[in-house]
This record gives C-alpha cells, sequence and structure tokens, in this order.
C-alpha cells in the first residue's frame, strides 16, 4: 500500500514537471498512470490557462488555450465513465479531498479553472445539473448535495473554499437537518428543494435567508 502511495506522488510530481516544462506528450503518458486522473487534468488545464495568460503573442495564447482544453476534455470524458459504472462514488469523487494534491477537491479545482461543463450531465434555460446532485445557476455558483456528510454545499464562482447552506448538523430529522440527501433543485423564485432521502421528504430552503 504504502509502494502504492509513493508511486502516485512520483507520477503526480513528474506530470506537473512535464506541463509546467510543456512537455505535453510526456505529461499524458504519466496522466495515464495516476490515480487522481480527473484532478490532475483540472490542474493541467488551469496551469495552461495561466501560461496562456502572459502568452508574449496571439499565436503562443491560442496554442496554450488549445492545449488546455484538450486537458479539460479528458476531466470532463471520464465523469459520465465513471458514472456509468458507480454513479455514488461518482458523485463523491468530485468532493472527495485527495491528499495527494494537499486535500483539493475535483470541484475545487474545476471551479478555479472556470471549468463548469466538468460536472455537467444536462441543461435547461436555469440551472445545469449532474444528476441532480450538483446544480449550476446564471451566476456560476455551483450547489453541491454532499450525500455522505448530510448537508448542501455552495461555491459561488471564483471560490475554492465552499460553504453549508443547508444541514451539516450530523444526520437527523429535525428542520435543520439532513440524512443522505441525494437531489437538489430550484424554482424560478430560487428557492432550493432538497431530495431528503433516508427521511423520506423533500425539504424547501430560501437561499436568500440561509446565506444572511
Amino acid at each position: 500500500m504504502q509502494k502504492q502511495k509513493d508511486a502516485e506522488y512520483i507520477y503526480r510530481d513528474v506530470f506537473l514537471w512535464c506541463i509546467l516544462t510543456h512537455r505535453l506528450e510526456m505529461a499524458n503518458i504519466f496522466l495515464g498512470q495516476i490515480k487522481t486522473r480527473i484532478c490532475s487534468a483540472l490542474i493541467a488545464s488551469k496551469i495552461l490557462k495561466s501560461f496562456a495568460q502572459h502568452a508574449l503573442d496571439h499565436q503562443s495564447k491560442h496554442t496554450l488555450n488549445n492545449e488546455a482544453d484538450e486537458f479539460e476534455m479528458c476531466a470532463i470524458e471520464c465523469v459520465p465513465c465513471a458514472y456509468f459504472y458507480d454513479t455514488e462514488q461518482t458523485c463523491e469523487l468530485i468532493i472527495r479531498r485527495l491528499d495527494v494534491y494537499v486535500n483539493v477537491t475535483c470541484l475545487q479545482m474545476a471551479i478555479a479553472a472556470d471549468i463548469y461543463y466538468f460536472m455537467l450531465g444536462s441543461f435547461d434555460n436555469e440551472v445545469e445539473s449532474f444528476e441532480g446532485k450538483i446544480c449550476i445557476d446564471q451566476l456560476g455558483t455551483v450547489y453541491v448535495a454532499d450525500t455522505s456528510n448530510h448537508r448542501i454545499m455552495r461555491w459561488p464562482k471564483g471560490a475554492t473554499q465552499g460553504s453549508v447552506i443547508a444541514g451539516g448538523n450530523g444526520a437527523g430529522r429535525q428542520s435543520n437537518q439532513l440524512t443522505s440527501p441525494v437531489g437538489l433543485s430550484f424554482d424560478r423564485h430560487g428557492n432550493l428543494y432538497v431530495v431528503d432521502y433516508e427521511n423520506d421528504r423533500v425539504q424547501k430552503f430560501n437561499i436568500e435567508q440561509t446565506a444572511n
């Protein structure tokens, strides 16, 4: 087990070195060996986008942005594949803190890199959602049903630290508690509805009041 963990850190270091030195063909080889492939691809996209912002000419900027998009697509394409095999684990994977990247989550990296399509499964005019467990509103605010921690989290656009807006008080049936929330949605007035699975109920929350 320790050898596997050590190998993961080595692959991570070499992968990041390849990205930072723009050895992208080699980076893709090591990306295939990393267990934290989704987060690694998101980080690579973020780094290349940062390089593009400081590019000295238009062609270099265009090339770097295209390369960033390739790693972005790699991360995006991994999600439905994982979701097909294990729905619950895939949703947990998106918000799991990864030791190899100093406890960052895939969701945090996607937000930091402005890759909102990463967690989307369907689209409508007002809210985009990933099978109901992750929603993004028109302002780019991300909402997540954190099932195992019995809470709903919110990340405003550009934020790397989320906040609890519902639940988070342990599993239970009180009005300020949730037990294994599995879905969330909004009405046209901005009210949040949470599928409180283990309590066999749907709870309604006023987001503006929750934020105060």
